[in-house]
């Protein structure tokens, strides 16, 4: 028996489906894939047999620079060294939070989350403690937006998920003005919807280069954000309102 059949069995034996994360199980990869990884260098990656491989998917796109580039792995290490997670707001802390204010106009203040499950849902909770309304909609053809109740529930993986929380999540199609303009006369946005939540990179991320969102859809969308005072903003860190998303549109 190979490492890599010794750890993949290891894993699904220990860990829920093979992995911490459903994007890296066996169920998503192919069969000649790598079971368990190693190390993984710049854009390449071993697994535990020492086979090597280019890493296209780049820990689910959340490397963008390489894994382990040496400025910033030295400087983590650094900082590893002062402790982390202090009983008090860090310097680093600080430090990084005026960094990001300064590097974008537009933001006031910072708060730094794990990931993009957490900010999502702390937008649809925004959303909602600001305009006291209830419902959420949102793409139907992405496949993920949050481990959280308010998306999860509107999926087929819903077990767990109360009846009348999945009932708050409604769903519009990609580029199809019609069904969010259905939905606005269906559950009357103007008083009860607070957030409209779509990726604008959802498409671009599989190469879906005919499905781009049409500019017409985005102004159209634009216009009953002002219209039905309802929030419109992109996933995870990377949050614009769709002017920013026409604009890279154009």
């Amino acid at each position: 028996m190979s490492k890599n059949e010794e750890y993949g069995r290891k894993a699904h034996q220990l860990i829920p489906a093979g992995a911490h994360t459903y994007s890296r199980t066996d169920e998503v990869f192919p069969g000649n894939a790598p079971k368990v990884i190693e190390r993984s260098k710049g854009v390449h990656t071993w697994d535990v047999d020492g086979n090597e491989y280019i890493d296209y998917g780049m820990a689910c796109r959340s490397v963008t620079i390489g894994y382990d580039y040496d400025r910033i792995s030295d400087a983590a290490i650094r900082q590893i060294r002062n402790g982390n997670t202090a009983t008090k707001a860090s310097k680093i802390e600080v430090e990084a939070a005026e960094e990001m204010c300064s590097l974008f106009p537009w933001v006031d203040m910072v708060k730094f989350a794990k990931n993009g499950s957490t900010v999502t849902t702390a937008a649809t909770k925004l959303a909602r403690a600001y305009t006291g309304r209830k419902y959420i909609a949102r793409c139907k053809e992405h496949s993920f937006f949050s481990y959280d109740d308010w998306f999860i529930g509107s999926t087929v993986v819903d077990a767990g998920i109360p009846q009348e929380i999945r009932e708050l999540t409604v769903q519009f199609s990609f580029n199809d003005i019609d069904s969010v303009k259905n939905l606005f006369e269906q559950y009357k946005f103007s008083s009860h919807v607070p957030y409209m939540i779509r990726d604008i990179q959802f498409f671009v991320h599989f190469d879906r280069l005919d499905k781009r969102p049409q500019t017409a859809h985005l102004c159209t969308v634009r216009r009953g954000h002002k219209e039905n005072t309802f929030l419109a903003r992109r996933q995870s860190s990377q949050v614009h309102d769709l002017t920013f998303a026409t604009q890279r549109r154009d």
